[in-house]
């Protein structure tokens, strides 16, 4: 006989192990473990659609270098700002998104986050069929701290190393993403706004900056990667993402800036990012 405080366990497994519904008509795989750190699960949720089309989004559940910052309609904690469904269009149009959640600041600096982020993107990549995703058709997407870290585990050089083991001779994902992304902690660091102590997680030594800037990583063959920031953004500057999309440039890597006029820092929250990100995924992952 099962022993009544064994019951909520027993309920948590099944969460993790089978689907939740919800309520547009898709999937939700709750809290997938793809790894662990410090005694703790690092952990996704997989958002799987109707109808697939065989590829699939990973969305950087990070702000402040924070994570959850959002709360994508898994059941895993509340959501921190109203109308959160950057998920929706891609799952409508048929792809697989995969939450993926990291360590947090303060207890974790944005080394020990990059190192989860990597392990993520890698166990989805090598998991990705059981998915019914074709591994080569992986982008992801992030804003602010989420982009900064979706740049990095793009174009980062060793990354293409790990690939190698799992059969994908140059990266991880095939396009990015970024809005509003952290891309050279030197320069930002250097010029703090007024008040401001620069971004968390910055707690570790400045000669380590370019190491954990995507700027600093742009090479030919890097995949092609999406820059969106807004004119009134009052935590990153522009120049962040102007810096990024030349360094891109300068490769050959096909690289786009989309500017919002007017537009601050919350762009989950604009309506006008969505039609160029499922562009942008539609023409790098399914050639349309």
């Amino acid at each position: 006989m099962t022993k009544l405080s064994e019951i909520p366990f027993f309920f948590s497994l099944l969460l993790v192990c089978f689907p939740v519904s919800s309520a547009e008509n898709q999937s939700i795989i709750t809290d997938v473990v793809y790894g662990h750190k410090d005694g703790l699960a690092l952990t996704f949720d997989a958002h799987l659609p109707v109808e697939g089309n065989g590829a699939a989004v990973i969305i950087i559940n990070s702000g402040g270098h924070r994570s959850p910052r959002f709360d994508l309609g898994g059941t895993y904690a509340q959501s921190e700002l109203p109308s959160m469904s950057p998920h929706h269009p891609l799952l409508e149009e048929g792809y697989v998104v995969f939450d993926l959640r990291h360590g947090s600041i303060p207890r974790y600096s944005i080394p020990e986050i990059v190192v989860d982020i990597q392990q993520g993107v890698e166990f989805i990549h090598q998991n990705a069929e059981h998915y019914e995703v074709n591994p080569e058709k992986i982008g992801v997407w992030g804003q602010s701290a989420g982009g900064h870290l979706a740049l990095l585990v793009a174009l980062n050089p060793e990354l293409a190393l790990a690939a190698e083991s799992v059969g994908n001779e140059s990266h991880l994902v095939s396009a990015v993403v970024a809005m509003a992304p952290l891309t050279d902690l030197a320069s930002l660091m250097g010029s703090p706004r007024e008040g401001s102590p620069g971004p968390p997680g910055m707690d570790f030594i400045k000669e380590r900056y370019p190491d954990f800037s995507p700027s600093s990583f742009a090479s030919a063959g890097d995949p092609p990667t999406l820059l969106i920031h807004g004119t009134e953004d009052n935590l990153v500057p522009m120049s962040q993402s102007q810096l990024m999309h030349s360094a891109l440039q300068d490769v050959g890597t096909d690289a786009q800036l989309l500017v919002i006029e007017g537009a601050g820092h919350l762009l989950w929250l604009r309506d006008e990012i969505f039609p160029p990100t499922l562009d942008w995924f539609n023409n790098h992952l399914l050639g349309k």
